[in-house]
């Protein structure tokens, strides 16, 4: 059966639900974050709005994480896409796709991180993970 999504390597954009989804607080100069499994994907692009300015930032994950054991792993901190600043009330993107050379190279696990620069509320944040 052909995928309704036509690239049947993507897979449906996801709405974080966890310490990223809508409505969650944020306060001044406090990280939070989720992870996403990228396994053998290429491109990744994420969309964040929040009623707050910031910063979100992509960074991939050693394969010693391991979230059901609670393993933080190893964070890398070269080849990742440049961070995004995020104006308040203005949907930001940070994306890995065309024109970039920080497609995941094998690595299974990317975290999405947002940091506030005042309180407010994350509006929304979204994965794609296509290629």
């Amino acid at each position: 059966m052909a995928s309704p999504f036509g690239d049947t390597h993507a897979r449906p954009p996801r709405r974080f639900i966890g310490a990223l989804k809508a409505g969650a607080a944020c306060v001044n100069a406090t990280a939070i974050s989720e992870y996403v499994a990228i396994p053998n994907k290429g491109d990744i692009r994420v969309r964040l709005k929040a009623s707050v300015g910031g910063t979100l930032s992509l960074h991939y994950m050693g394969p010693d994480l391991d979230i059901e054991k609670g393993v933080a792993g190893t964070e890398y901190t070269t080849a990742n896409p440049a961070d995004v600043t995020v104006t308040a009330n203005t949907e930001a993107v940070i994306d890995t796709g065309t024109g970039t050379d920080t497609h995941p190279m094998g690595e299974g696990y990317c975290k999405v991180i947002f940091t506030p620069s005042g309180a407010g509320t994350i509006t929304f944040c979204d994965v794609s993970i296509f290629g």
